[in-house]
């Protein structure tokens, strides 16, 4: 049996995949979020804001804008942003890749499935990192705060339970499917 789309969702699903699955102009509303402007419109997160937020929650930081740092229960943490790209990183450095069997880079892969929430773990030129990326303009207080726990706690949980949140065991892969 042939059955036809109604002519209006037709239309409706045309636009959305030609536009990308734009918003289509709409503004985008908060729900008594944090980072609401007075007329109930998420204000945009600009760089030097973001720095300000993050320097909040933290006791110090150093370096320039677009590259500041700082340490948290031990924890060297680094705030790459660029503002005319839009995007973001909270960086903490775990260890060496080469202190580490090939089984623990699958526990990485893993962990980055299932327990590492809005972070990841990252290797870079031989180094093992917890990584949090986002676009700059649409984070939100509640977002950064969120971040750097859960780059803390992937920090913290590396060799352990591999996890953003709270303890949760992770099991070594198997071949079995």
């Amino acid at each position: 049996m042939n059955r036809r789309l109604p002519h209006g969702l037709f239309s409706v699903l045309f636009l959305l995949s030609v536009g990308g699955c734009t918003t289509l102009g709409l503004p985008a509303f908060s729900v008594g979020g944090e980072g609401e402007g007075p007329d109930g419109l998420h204000s945009t997160m600009t760089q030097s804001r973001l720095e300000t937020l993050f320097g909040d929650e933290v006791d110090a930081i150093v370096g320039p804008p677009g590259a500041i740092q700082t340490r948290m229960d031990g924890v060297p943490l680094f705030l790459l942003s660029d503002e005319e790209n839009d995007r973001m990183k909270l960086i903490a450095q775990i260890a060496s890749a080469s202190n580490f069997e090939g089984s623990v880079f699958g526990l990485l892969i893993q962990a980055n499935f299932d327990r590492t929430l809005d972070a990841r773990y990252a290797i870079s030129d031989g180094v093992i990192f917890a990584v949090f990326q986002h676009p700059i303009s649409s984070l939100t207080p509640g977002l950064i705060r969120s971040a750097v726990s859960q780059v803390l706690n992937l920090a913290e949980n590396f060799n352990s339970t591999y996890a953003a949140g709270g303890p949760r065991p992770i099991a070594a892969p198997t071949d079995d499917l």
